[in-house]
């Protein structure tokens, strides 16, 4: 039987394939795993510079894989299977061949290398901070490209080395050298490579005091202090002196002129800050200043009595230091009256306050004094009810002293009363022609015509003369005078006869020569434990006084403003000038030297002393 060919086939199939995969089985071999190069980069480099060999069948651990570089073992740092990374060793400029071994199986490859120096990197300076300052300063140099190793960096200053403090690749800190004033090249110098940028050296700043002009003075007057770096700006400069801040009027580099401030009289330096700088120095002796205080009243007018403000006083005219120690003083004001007031508790005190039914004779009580044997007198100038009179206190009780009434009413305007060395009591009549009279023992003893009018009188410290304070009368008007109490000789001391009309005409007159000067109406004086007489200036609202010359000489002394400010009637607690007087009239010394001053209209007592 005859087999059908297609029957064989799939028999046929399975042979040759059995005979192909031993075919291929046959053929097959290990894979070859020579570590082979293909390329490094960079091709041309620097010694300690990174570079990457690629390649295949390299260990994926770096340690497997040497790399000799003409024999010299380079760093693998990191490596994969078809890439290493190495660090290249120090080696000379020049070409080098590259070989790899992994796992001790040499690469048949070599790959070419050069070594170079690369050129360096441009230096830059974009700025610098800041752009002008002064020997010392710390200066900032921002750019590009710098070492960050300090010392690898040169900056000069001119010809100058300048040490560099920090330093990153994009900004050096450097301290400013030595070097003349003004602009100045800066040049960095990094790898030979140079950039610069100006800088200018301005002038340290210098704060210093050295001289005050003049050396002296008193409170408010304007003094120069000379020296260096003081702001032209006058409110920019801060002047003490002493705790007490002065005013700096006008300022220049090289000098201010300031104001004395308020301070006690003694030695003083001063002290100028000026921004952040401070100078000490300068030497001024400043003078005691004359200050006034107010002590009692409020301006409110009347009899309270009490402590300081809280007293009132109304229109106080006249007083005395008495030998208690209290200030005694007339009120002619609304409740004429004879009052007491305490120097050191500022007390105010009633001793006799008219009313309408005790002390009705007591009207208009002006001058008051106290005898030889501590009794207190003061003159009345009376009304159209009450004649003229003078009363005095016995220690219980004020009384009319009947026995002067007649003297004093012939001649009316009794203003003011004084007791004289040997006891006697000198009452002035104010008048065309004024009449001092003389009492003494109850009587009248004698009298003293005076052309003018007479506002006020003290008896000198020798108790030889009276000293007269007049009003206005043609020839004998508005001048300090003194009456020979012996033979009745009057001789002008001061004033030339004329007030002044205002501020601008009003004057002290000339040192040494009283005369000159311009006096107006004076309604309080007394002198001081040196001699000095002081005086109540009505018309200028001012505190004066007259000094003796030489051997005591008074028409040689010297008439000075001590308080007040001439022509303004204001009231006001201060210095000097500054402060304000409303109506001056009574003066009384006491023994610290200060004064005690009744302020008439001001309805105050005020104390002014010198500090």
């Amino acid at each position: 039987m005859k087999k059908n060919v297609f029957s064989l086939l799939p028999a046929l199939f399975a042979a040759l394939s059995v005979l192909s995969c031993a075919k291929k089985e046959a053929v097959a071999t290990e894979p070859d795993t020579t570590p082979r190069l293909v390329s490094i980069a960079p091709r041309t480099y620097v010694s300690g510079g990174t570079a990457i060999i690629s390649g295949y069948w390299f260990s994926e651990k770096p340690e497997d894989n040497a790399v000799l570089i003409d024999g010299s073992q380079a760093t693998v740092t990191a490596a994969t299977k078809d890439r290493l990374t190495i660090t290249l060793p120090a080696h000379a400029d020049g070409d080098v061949e590259v070989r790899v071994s992994v796992g001790g199986v040499k690469s048949p490859d070599i790959l070419p290398f050069t070594y170079a120096t690369l050129p360096g990197k441009d230096v830059s300076i974009t700025a610098i901070s800041p752009p002008e300052g002064y020997v010392g300063d710390d200066i900032t140099l921002f750019g590009d490209n710098f070492s960050t190793t300090a010392s690898e960096n040169s900056v000069l200053f001119g010809d100058a080395a300048a040490t560099v403090t920090t330093a990153t690749r994009k900004a050096l800190t450097v301290k400013a050298p030595e070097h003349t004033l003004g602009a100045v090249t800066v040049k960095v110098t990094v790898n030979g490579k140079d950039a610069t940028a100006r800088f200018t050296y301005l002038k340290k700043p210098v704060l210093r005091i050295d001289a005050v002009s003049p050396a002296s003075g008193k409170v408010g007057d304007v003094v120069r202090i000379s020296g260096e770096g003081f702001s032209e700006t006058a409110a920019d400069n801060r002047v003490t002196m002493g705790l007490a801040g002065a005013e700096v009027k006008d300022a220049a580099e090289n000098w201010l002129d300031i104001v004395i401030p308020d301070q006690p009289g003694g030695n003083y330096d001063f002290h100028v800050q000026t921004g952040s700088l401070n100078a000490a120095g300068g030497s001024f002796s400043l003078e005691k200043s004359w200050r006034i205080e107010t002590v009692a009243g409020n301006g409110t007018g009347g009899t309270a009595q009490g402590v300081g403000t809280k007293a009132t006083v109304n229109i106080p005219q006249d007083c005395v230091l008495g030998p208690d120690g209290l200030v005694w003083f007339t009120q002619r004001g609304g409740g004429h009256s004879v009052r007491t007031f305490n120097p050191e508790s500022r007390e105010v005190k009633n001793i006799a306050v008219r009313t309408a039914s005790a002390y009705t004779w007591i009207q208009f009580p002006w001058g008051c004094t106290f005898d030889r044997g501590g009794q207190f007198w003061f003159v009345c100038k009376g009304s159209a009810a009450e004649a003229p009179n003078v009363g005095y206190w016995n220690g219980s009780a004020a009384i009319r002293e009947e026995a002067l009434d007649e003297s004093v009413q012939d001649t009316g305007n009794p203003m003011c009363i004084q007791c004289g060395s040997d006891g006697t009591l000198y009452v002035l009549c104010r008048a065309a022609t004024s009449v001092i009279y003389k009492f003494k023992d109850g009587g009248v003893t004698g009298q003293f015509d005076v052309p003018g009018i007479v506002e006020h009188m003290v008896v000198s410290p020798d108790g030889s003369r009276l000293f007269l304070g007049t009003g206005g009368t043609s020839g004998s008007s508005y001048i300090l005078r003194t009456l020979n109490l012996s033979d009745g000789t009057l001789t002008t001391v001061a004033g030339c006869g004329l007030r002044a009309t205002g501020a601008e005409d009003y004057t002290d007159g000339t040192a040494g020569s009283p005369l000159t000067a311009r006096i107006g109406l004076t309604e309080g004086m007394c002198f001081g434990s040196d001699g000095t007489l002081y005086f109540t200036d009505v018309s200028a609202f001012t505190l004066r006084s007259l000094t003796p010359g030489p051997g005591g000489d008074y028409a040689s002394g010297t008439v000075r403003t001590l308080a007040g400010t001439p022509f303004s009637n204001m009231h006001a607690d201060g210095l000097g000038s500054r402060a304000g007087l409303v109506y001056p009239c009574g003066l009384a010394a006491l023994k610290d030297g200060s004064l005690i001053l009744l302020d008439g209209t001001g309805h105050r007592i005020r104390r002014v002393y010198l500090k």
